[in-house]
């Protein structure tokens, strides 16, 4: 006798946002067994453009208007309807959506947590968060997430990204990997994926996510400047935001920016970079942090040099190269030494590839939240 499938209402902050980078595989997998809806707030463009057709969504558009956006929170709470609740981030408009729907129909809540998201408004002298509060007392601001977040214990079960926000919260750490039979380097002709994106005849380095400062992409660029090698470029595929326009504002050679991608693609993308270059810095959210991606590059064997921050040493061990955060010299020497022996990077792309299939793919997901989800059945 098979088991029972749930009905699951996952609610996510932002449907526009990239917060479904992480929301979308482990929502994927759940779907194997369970029924997934997706509900949540949405921008006038609508749902986050690479998963836009990935998914069930029920998004809700508020107006310009205070009350408008009130009302919208309100009508998430009202349309949660489910076995279970899981709720992304332990912000306002998620997880404090989810408390508020418990008051009329008394459901589980799982609670993922991916990111210090109230980090900054922490740091703040008691003083510094009462005036903010107090500033922004009509509006969503991290006064209000501050709240929601001391909350967290009200959840049945928790899910984490990363060691450091396990200690912090409780839960289980759930990596969110990626589909192995879609991230398979032999179902896709590399030549034919870096002509398609202009990027042959390069020595490609990838940064694909968004780009903020926490992610060292300026380091980066201090680094290759470094290395001399006047084929290399980076290829930035992301969405825009200020930090992005700013880099590119510089009028940077090397740099290619080649917009967001549809997550459809971003196998062959993936397979038309020589070396991924993970360069975060050492900051409190940073650490907090997982970046999704690298996980996509190690089942797509890509070759991958990563500043030692997080839990990216123990994903990386023995099969990446790892440098310390904030060391332009040491990320400089390590793209040196994988653009001078391609044999050995490829080797070490390998290894990354089977660390995946062990430890990051969607079957090993799907075990982490049978447990998880096994109470509720």
């Amino acid at each position: 006798m098979g088991r029972r499938s749930l009905a699951i209402a996952a609610v996510v902050n932002d449907l526009s946002g990239n917060c479904l980078v992480r929301s979308y595989p482990i929502l994927k997998v759940l779907e194997r067994a369970h029924r997934i809806e997706v509900i949540g707030i949405a921008g006038r463009e609508g749902v986050f453009a690479p998963f836009r057709d990935e998914l069930t969504y029920r998004p809700f558009v508020p107006g310009r208007a205070r009350v408008s956006q009130a009302k919208a929170l309100v009508d998430v709470a009202a349309a949660i309807d489910a076995d279970v609740v899981y709720a992304f981030k332990p912000v306002l408009a998620s997880y404090g959506m989810a408390l508020l729907s418990r008051l009329r129909r008394r459901r589980p809540i799982v609670l993922d947590i991916e990111d210090w998201d109230n980090e900054a408004f922490e740091r703040l002298s008691g003083p510094g968060k009462v005036g903010h509060a107090v500033r922004h007392l009509a509006g969503p601001n991290g006064f209000y997430d501050w709240i929601v977040d001391s909350l967290h214990g009200l959840a049945d079960a928790k899910t984490v990204a990363s060691s450091f926000l396990r200690a912090r919260y409780g839960g289980v750490k759930l990596p969110h990997g990626a589909d192995a039979t879609v991230f398979d380097p032999e179902r896709y002709d590399r030549a034919e994926a870096r002509e398609a994106l202009g990027l042959a005849g390069r020595r490609v380095i990838l940064f694909a996510g968004t780009v903020r400062a926490h992610k060292g992409v300026l380091e980066l660029l201090d680094a290759m400047r470094a290395v001399d090698r006047p084929d290399l470029v980076l290829a930035i595929v992301g969405t825009r935001t200020p930090e992005l326009d700013a880099l590119l504002a510089r009028g940077e050679a090397r740099v290619r920016f080649l917009g967001p991608q549809p997550h459809a693609r971003m196998p062959a993308v993936w397979l038309a970079a020589d070396l991924v270059v993970l360069s975060q810095k050492d900051t409190p959210f940073a650490r907090a942090q997982i970046p999704g991606k690298v996980f996509e590059a190690m089942a797509m064997a890509r070759p991958i040099i990563a500043t030692a921050v997080s839990d990216l040493p123990e994903i990386l061990e023995g099969c990446g190269w790892l440098v310390p955060p904030d060391d332009a010299g040491a990320l400089a020497e390590a793209i040196e030494r994988a653009c001078a022996d391609p044999a050995a990077a490829a080797e070490l792309g390998e290894r990354a590839r089977a660390r995946f299939l062990a430890r990051y793919c969607w079957d090993v997901m799907e075990g982490i939240l049978d447990g998880v989800f096994a109470p509720y059945i």
